[in-house]
């Protein structure tokens, strides 16, 4: 049987692949825009794929004039059903 295998990056690796800080993707995490996937002590660690999607999908909007509270709410209201 073969298992899947996510591949995780840092903090610091999706900040320097997407041209942001890290103070930026911090940010998107406490907004609830990134999810993180995984914690090992104090290192947070994001599944490529996922954040690859959120990434795309919080730059998509921002294009088209949302702004990140307008991003914020229209993303936990389909995580969760509702406007945070």
């Amino acid at each position: 049987m073969v298992f899947f295998q996510r591949k995780l990056r840092s903090v610091r690796e999706v900040a320097k692949h997407y041209g942001v800080s890290v103070a930026t993707v911090d940010h998107y995490v406490n907004m609830g825009l990134l999810d993180i996937a995984a914690q090992k002590g104090n290192k947070r660690l994001f599944d490529l794929q996922t954040t690859r999607r959120q990434m795309q999908t919080i730059h998509r909007l921002r294009n088209q004039g949302y702004s990140l509270k307008q991003i914020q709410q229209k993303i936990l209201k389909e995580k969760f059903g509702k406007k945070k």
